[in-house]
């Protein structure tokens, strides 16, 4: 079943109450959404939840890398092939969110059109993944009861327990 188009679009969710940063105050939350329609209809949604502004980009960065991917004609049986090919992944990497709502969007056309759930496609345990990039702490105090604490090569560290 090939992919028949796809579907970017911005979008921000406006908060109840505004949420107060150093900087200011935070209005609204940046989305992307993206889509990916197969030519009998089924379509798959992904969400890319950007963390501005603790990331080195912005929804922009994510529109544009989501925009400009090219995937129509491509089967949706060949998910695997299309998640690790090479270029879709040095377009995306860059924008950990991009990835992740392009990676989101393909699992979802694919569960709907196989009739499979994500712990299906993936079994019980993921076997790889991608940190999103955010704020760094490096100091107990900021931590409320427990957190896995990463280096910026996404590598784990430790558990640090309060």
């Amino acid at each position: 079943m090939e992919i028949k188009n796809t579907q970017t679009r911005m979008l921000s969710v406006s908060l109840e109450k505004p949420f107060k940063l150093s900087f200011g105050e935070l209005l609204s939350l940046p989305r992307v959404i993206y889509t990916i329609t197969l030519e009998n209809g089924i379509t798959g949604y992904g969400e890319a939840s950007i963390d501005f502004p603790f990331s080195s980009y912005d929804m922009f960065d994510v529109y544009y890398a989501l925009k400009n991917l090219n995937i129509n004609g491509r089967s949706i049986e060949e998910r695997e092939k299309i998640l690790n090919d090479q270029k879709i992944k040095e377009s995306l990497l860059k924008f950990p969110a991009a990835f992740a709502a392009f990676n989101m969007a393909l699992d979802d056309a694919y569960g709907k059109f196989t009739n499979k759930s994500i712990q299906e496609i993936y079994g019980s345990y993921r076997k790889g993944g991608y940190a999103m990039r955010s704020i760094s702490f490096h100091e107990k105090k900021y931590f409320s009861s427990h957190i896995r604490l990463y280096d910026k090569n996404h590598r784990f560290l430790e558990w640090i327990y309060l």
